[in-house]
């Protein structure tokens, strides 16, 4: 696993990009963090777990933040 910084500039990248689920594996491969879409139709889980991504978009699934639990 990457350390926070390295993880968050890769993150960064992400940030205006189109969600689709080979950039969720692609950002879990290079980040060696779970990774998991937020709203518009994606399930949530009430678990905090520290090392995985939430990404979150909007109604275009446009990536516009993400953090972590």
């Amino acid at each position: 696993m990457l350390n926070l910084e390295q993880t968050k500039t890769i993150l960064n990248a992400a940030i205006g990009k189109p969600y689709s689920e080979s950039l969720r594996e692609a950002l879990s491969q290079l980040t060696g963090r779970p990774v998991r879409p937020m709203g518009f139709g994606f399930a949530g889980t009430a678990d905090l777990r520290t090392e995985r991504v939430s990404l979150n978009f909007n109604e275009d699934l446009v990536i516009h933040s993400y953090n972590f639990g």
